[in-house]
């Protein structure tokens, strides 16, 4: 016997996946360094060739609503975006690019529309609320970090989550309270601390919410400014483009990562689905080989075609399982597996192999 046909009921495991993390950052590394992150903003609003509205140095087609960030300079020359930063406000208040005309006098609020969008996606409840003490706590204005969907495949990881901010008030850490849940929950809270030296029990602030499954940040605009002094007042934050009719909030959140000494920490899962065959070798089967050096070809005068070439073989036959080929019905071959070492078979000894095949 020279091959064997799968059943399909016992053989043939269907509709698994695998599970493959890795880090997000280029290289697959799990951490970059926040400094050198660098974003185009600047560049497309400075432009000659930048279509921008009035004074307003921003562009409505991109620049109004949100920033690009990159890892670093040589991802920037690639245009090759890792996330974004966006600022929301429920009401529509003025701030990264909010304004009241372009020149065709239409009304345009980029704030709201970010909001509304992000609300709309993530909790459908109007509304963003936070955890704050033992309550609860509704966040008017947001900052948004979004990865790119290309990159964090099909999940950012919670519970490897850490990013730092820095303003008048110092550096601060904050990570996903995912190791403090007995259960996997489809958002977590952003809470102060770091990885390496987590809190005994978290602490909430009401800083905002960590949805993995969408590679999205929701921060609680108020509450971060206030913590790590990023502006007096509620709005706006401060005018970080100049000049500037109106303040640019989606890049003080930026500014405040690029000021922070520390590294940004973010871990990507991707769901494979695989196929799964069992290969099982019972003890009378495979222990004959069809390779040419096993038999004598009848050529030496000597020994008949035919014969075994090993005497030790013709009364304890064995062989070495070394590979695995998988045919179609048609007898073709559409798939190879390679052991890590020979496996020897023989009449007093069975194997149980399994290939896996993603797709």
């Amino acid at each position: 016997m020279i091959f064997n046909t799968f059943d399909p009921n016992s053989d043939i495991v269907t509709g698994r996946s695998l599970r493959v993390s890795s880090g997000i950052w280029p290289n697959s590394a799990m951490a970059i360094t926040q400094s050198l992150m660098t974003t185009d903003f600047s560049s497309l609003t400075s432009s000659a060739g930048n279509q921008s509205y009035g004074t307003s140095p921003y562009d409505i087609r991109r620049t109004a609503y949100y920033l690009n960030v990159f890892p670093t300079s040589t991802e920037n020359t690639n245009n090759d975006p890792y996330f974004s930063i966006a600022y929301g406000n429920v009401n529509g208040n003025l701030g990264s690019g909010s304004y009241g005309t372009d020149i065709s006098q239409s009304q345009v609020f980029p704030a709201k529309a970010v909001y509304t969008q992000y609300s709309n996606l993530l909790v459908n409840s109007g509304l963003f609320f936070m955890n704050s003490g033992s309550s609860t706590v509704a966040a008017n204005d947001i900052w948004v970090i979004a990865f790119s969907s290309y990159k964090m495949k099909d999940n950012v990881d919670a519970g490897v989550l850490q990013f730092s901010l820095s303003g008048s008030n110092g550096n601060f850490t904050f990570i996903d309270d995912s190791p403090y849940n007995s259960s996997v929950k489809t958002s977590y809270q952003i809470i102060s601390g770091s990885l390496t030296s987590p809190p005994s029990s978290p602490t909430y602030g009401g800083f905002g919410t960590f949805f993995p499954a969408s590679g999205i940040i929701v921060l609680n605009a108020a509450a971060i400014a206030n913590l790590v002094g990023l502006g007096a007042g509620t709005y706006p934050y401060s005018s970080a483009i100049s000049p500037s009719d109106f303040t640019v909030n989606h890049y003080v959140l930026y500014n405040a990562m690029v000021l922070s000494p520390s590294p940004f920490l973010v871990q990507k899962s991707e769901f494979v689905p695989s196929t799964r065959y069992f290969i099982r070798v019972k003890n009378k089967e495979f222990n004959y080989s069809n390779n040419p050096t096993y038999v004598f070809d009848g050529t030496d005068g000597v020994h008949p075609a035919g014969y075994i070439y090993n005497s030790d073989f013709i009364t304890n036959p064995r062989t070495y399982i070394t590979t695995i080929g998988l045919y179609n019905a048609s007898n073709e071959l559409i798939a190879v597996a390679k052991l890590s070492r020979p496996i020897e078979k023989n009449f007093s000894k069975e194997t149980l192999l399994q290939v896996r095949i993603d797709t």
